[in-house]
C-alpha cells in the first residue's frame, strides 16, 4: 500500500534525517510555506486545505501512522511547543519522544489528520472529537482522534486500536497472577453476574473482556457486546 512504501522509504533509524529530506521536498513543492497562526491573524482555509492534501503532508501524516502501528503504540501525541511539534508515542505505557517537526508544518498536518477524521478544521478554539480506520502491515487499525487547544496550538491524541491484538489473546497470556487467574476464569464462567474491570488508559481493560469472551465461546453460545467506542 501506499502508506507501506512510505514507511519502507523513510522508516529507519535515521527518520529524523530522512524527515528533513521530506520536508525540503514539501518547500520545495508548495508556494508558500505553513506559517503559526495566531489568534489575531486571519486563516486562509482554502490554503490550508490544499496544503493538508498535498504529497508531502500527505506522506508526513502517513510516516507518524505507520510507524506507531509498526511499533505497536497505543496512542500518539502530536504536542505543540513554541518553536517545533513534539511527536511522542505510547508504548506499553510508557511516552517516548520519536521526532520532532518544523513549526511551520503544524497546521497543515494537523488539518490533514483532521481532513481524514472528519472535524472541522475551521474550528480550533474548541476541543473535537473524530476517529477514521487505516490499512497497514496487514492490519485494520481503529484511531479515536481528539484535539485540544493550546498556547501554541492544536494539541493531537490519537488512540490506537487494533482489534487483531484484541482478538487475538488467550486468557491464559494475560500476564495474570495465578491466583488472580483462577478467580477470572472461575467468575466468568457463572451463569448470570457482572464483571467491573477499571485502571488507567491501556492498562488492559479491553483485552482482558476480549480474551474472557475467547474463553467461554462456543458454538451453542450466542454472545453480543455493547462497546462505545
Amino acid at each position: 500500500s501506499e502508506i507501506e512504501q512510505v514507511v519502507g522509504d523513510y522508516y529507519s533509524t535515521r527518520a529524523s534525517t530522512n524527515l528533513d529530506k521530506l520536508i525540503a521536498q514539501s518547500e520545495k513543492e508548495t508556494e508558500t510555506a505553513v506559517e503559526v497562526v495566531t489568534d489575531e491573524q486571519s486563516m486562509d482555509l482554502d490554503q490550508l486545505m490544499r496544503e493538508a492534501e498535498e504529497a508531502p503532508i500527505i506522506r508526513i501524516a502517513n510516516l507518524i501512522l505507520s510507524r506507531a502501528i509498526r511499533e505497536r503504540a497505543s496512542d500518539i501525541h502530536l504536542e505543540p511547543l513554541e518553536k517545533k511539534v513534539a511527536i511522542r508515542y505510547r508504548i506499553d505505557g510508557t511516552l517516548y519522544p520519536i521526532l520532532t517537526l518544523p513549526k511551520r508544518v503544524q497546521d497543515a498536518v494537523v488539518s490533514r489528520i483532521k481532513i481524514i477524521s472528519e472535524m472541522d478544521i475551521a474550528e480550533h478554539r474548541l476541543p473535537q472529537d473524530g476517529r477514521f480506520r487505516v490499512r497497514a502491515h496487514n492490519r485494520d487499525v481503529d484511531f479515536r482522534v481528539s484535539t485540544i487547544p493550546t498556547r501554541f496550538g492544536e494539541k493531537v491524541v490519537l488512540r490506537l486500536l487494533d482489534k487483531a491484538q484484541l482478538t487475538g489473546l488467550t486468557i491464559d497470556r494475560l500476564g495474570l497472577e495465578e491466583n488472580v487467574l483462577e478467580k477470572y476464569q472461575k467468575a466468568i464462567k457463572q451463569p448470570y453476574g457482572m464483571i467491573v474491570l477499571t485502571g488507567p488508559t491501556s492498562c488492559g481493560k479491553s483485552t482482558s473482556l476480549y480474551a474472557a469472551i475467547r474463553a467461554i465461546n462456543s458454538p451453542d453460545k450466542n454472545i453480543l457486546t455493547i462497546e462505545d467506542p
